[in-house]
């Protein structure tokens, strides 16, 4: 459970946003893909300081009901710092957003219309 995973998917629900396909990647790699759409979508919904991997394993659970472990989701950031660099601490928690290249890529990721 996430406060913040919450307040972004009402934010998209209410925006009519979209959501990543279930089979949407990133050179191959769904979870970098799944990684850099809910921190692009935290992005576009106001959230300034990234999400931690837990925030956004419950984010794509919430808004495109697909289950990511958050110790892939963290592999993911850590093994493409070119595209997702380390935000302000959520206390003990790493927190993290996008580069300059991490949005671009995140823009071009495929999406459906969200749900609910």
């Amino acid at each position: 459970d996430s406060p913040r995973a919450r307040a972004i998917h009402a934010s998209l629900l209410e925006a009519k946003a979209q959501v990543i396909q279930d089979d949407a990647d990133v050179d191959g790699k769904k979870v970098l893909g799944r990684t850099l759409w809910a921190l692009y979508a935290a992005e576009n919904a106001g959230s300034e300081k990234g999400l931690t991997t837990k925030d956004t394993s419950a984010l794509l659970s919430l808004a495109a009901d697909i289950e990511v472990f958050a110790t892939n989701i963290g592999r993911a950031c850590r093994d493409h710092d070119e595209l997702i660099a380390e935000s302000e601490p959520d206390g003990r928690s790493k927190r993290y957003r996008l580069t300059e290249a991490g949005r671009k890529a995140a823009a071009d990721i495929a999406t459906r219309p969200i749900e609910g």
